[in-house]
């Protein structure tokens, strides 16, 4: 963990794709230790927020900047203290759990890349599965697989897209367990179309309105 949390700054952000206008200025803040819930209709661009936060995609107008109490910048400054999940995200299939999640680890330079898969692997109910290949796994188990590979640097921002898609309800229990667990240790940003799924956020957005 750095030893300060983070704030970020979304500024009048708009995102267009050709002449299609995704994502049409907004404005919010979300900072550690609280959750902003993100929500609206299907194709009010919540998808294209977290990308643009995450830093994925650039907006067309407006900005996103991180403030970590030291210095502000843009996402790519702070990519490897950022954790995103989305339904969009893609696996190695023909990688174990571990595997995957110990790649990844390293990429992000986790000290111990095996250990800390396991330890996610463990806490989401699949260490007996972790050397088995990802594409053996049902849908909801990959969706598991996926909160571990958004956590695996212990992030200070968790970008968490649709949290509950392809889950079961012990798997909705436990992913609305795991954002009780890092509401305070994350700056949370949660784009649903769940109403349920509102109230899980100190605020919300609505796109759209």
């Amino acid at each position: 963990m750095a030893p300060m949390g983070i704030s970020i700054s979304i500024n009048d952000v708009s995102k267009k794709f050709g002449e299609r206008t995704a994502l049409r200025k907004v404005s919010a803040n979300a900072a550690s230790g609280r959750v902003l819930v993100v929500t609206g209709q299907n194709g009010t661009g919540k998808s294209t927020l977290l990308k643009v936060v995450a830093g994925l995609i650039r907006p067309s107008t407006g900005e996103v900047r991180y403030s970590d109490g030291t210095s502000t910048r843009d996402a790519a400054r702070f990519r490897d203290r950022i954790g995103f999940i989305s339904p969009e995200l893609a696996l190695y299939e023909e990688l174990t759990a571990l595997d995957n999640l110990a790649f990844f680890a390293g990429l992000k330079g986790v000290q111990d890349p095996v250990a800390a898969g396991e330890a996610l692997l463990k806490r989401v109910g699949l260490l007996d599965r972790a050397d088995d290949p990802l594409g053996s796994f049902s849908s909801g188990m990959k969706q598991r697989v996926k909160f571990c590979f958004s956590l695996v640097n212990d992030p200070d921002v968790w970008l968490i897209d649709e949290p509950t898609a392809n889950l079961d309800d012990p798997g909705k229990e436990l992913a609305y367990s795991l954002i009780s667990e890092r509401r305070g240790r994350s700056a949370i940003i949660i784009a649903t179309n769940e109403k349920e799924e509102v109230p899980l956020g100190d605020e919300a957005v609505i796109l759209g309105k």
